[in-house]
């Protein structure tokens, strides 16, 4: 049996709606239309329309995350805003760029395991 997820918080509702933010506007960058990068990713434009939104009601797995990064042409780390991200969160993000997926999956585990 698992454990029940807390509801996200300000701040990681905050970092949602950042995260969706980064999305759309590489997604408007590269000109993809939401159809066309949710199809060139695996996902339903309903689930990336949600991402964009930061509407985000269960964890994001680091696979569609990827699958996003990849179908923009971009690496995953690029998907994180670092400008808005407090000097820790920055500090760990630098750490992982250019990392496998394989370690930052890792890596996240790791850190839900501190949260409980």
């Amino acid at each position: 049996m698992t454990a029940k997820r807390e509801p996200p918080t300000d701040k990681d509702q905050a970092f949602y709606v950042a995260l969706g933010q980064r999305i759309r506007a590489l997604r408007d960058e590269k000109k993809l239309s939401l159809a066309a990068l949710a199809a060139r990713a695996g996902i339903t434009p309903r689930r990336l329309a949600y991402l964009e939104g930061g509407l985000v009601v269960s964890l994001i797995p680091m696979g569609t995350l990827t699958a996003i990064a990849a179908a923009l042409g971009v690496k995953t780390f690029d998907l994180f805003n670092v400008e808005h991200a407090t000097d820790e969160v920055a500090g760990l993000l630098e750490d992982l760029r250019g990392e496998p997926a394989e370690t930052i999956h890792a890596a996240r585990v790791a850190l839900d395991s501190f949260r409980g």
